[in-house]
């Protein structure tokens, strides 16, 4: 379940909903027979579309109720993981009363939490976060650092990972991270990196999962010599390998 709200950066949603979703397709059509390996739903406040930081409007569902959640020390949760997104909206997220104590209740009932770029700000809120090692956009390291000081902030890693809280650093490392939860949960990466993605751009994909960020991958050397690639989710996009986008 990724969480949204008014002023979010549209990636920290749609990449990582991209990538288990990509997931799940990969899987179903691997295991036809099992149940989906994802179910992911996208939540705010209003359950109404928000609008992002660049104007892209998201549509949302409703914050499900915290009442009719399990337990925590079962081992079925109803919801298995929140992914909290950032942007420039965040810091009026921080003061929606309803989303911090949803997310203060529900949090500790599921099985995992994953921050992307600023959204460490609304888990920080929420205090769920006090205690662990985390990271953030390296632009608001020292503010998330300053504001919490129970958090052991590093600027450095695309992500982090402190028992079953994740965090990421900014926009695209959003997208590291939720590979890294899918290899994590299934453990099928090179099945993976195959086939998620559908525009002849699969091998930024292998090298995301081999550790490396998207900026690595911008700036390498297969990039020097092919020229750049796009580097999009799933989309039907026609064939450019060989193609110079940049001049």
């Amino acid at each position: 379940m990724i969480v949204a709200f008014p002023g979010i950066q549209a990636l920290d949603v749609v990449g990582p909903f991209e990538v288990f979703v990509g997931a799940r397709q990969v899987m179903e059509s691997e295991r036809p027979d099992e149940p989906p390996a994802y179910d992911v739903r996208v939540v705010s406040s209003s359950g109404a579309p928000v609008r992002s930081e660049s104007g892209l409007s998201i549509g949302t569902d409703p914050l499900p109720d915290p009442a009719s959640f399990v337990d925590a020390s079962s081992d079925e949760h109803q919801i298995d993981t929140v992914l909290v997104a950032g942007g420039f909206g965040v810091q009026e997220a921080r003061a929606d009363d309803e989303l911090v104590d949803w997310l203060r209740r529900v949090v500790p009932t599921t099985r995992r939490l994953g921050t992307v770029c600023t959204g460490t700000f609304l888990a920080a809120q929420a205090g769920l976060l006090d205690g662990r090692c985390v990271t953030t956009h390296w632009a608001r390291a020292e503010q998330l650092a300053d504001e919490f000081p129970a958090l052991d902030v590093d600027p450095d890693p695309i992500f982090t990972r402190s028992g079953d809280v994740w965090t990421s650093a900014g926009v695209t490392a959003g997208i590291d991270m939720a590979l890294a939860m899918v290899e994590d949960d299934l453990g099928h990466a090179k099945l993976i990196e195959k086939n998620i993605r559908r525009a002849n751009i699969s091998n930024e994909i292998a090298h995301f999962a081999d550790g490396g960020s998207a900026m690595d991958y911008l700036f390498s050397e297969e990039v020097r010599l092919n020229g750049p690639m796009l580097i999009l989710l799933d989309l039907n996009l026609p064939d450019m390998s060989g193609t110079d986008i940049l001049e």
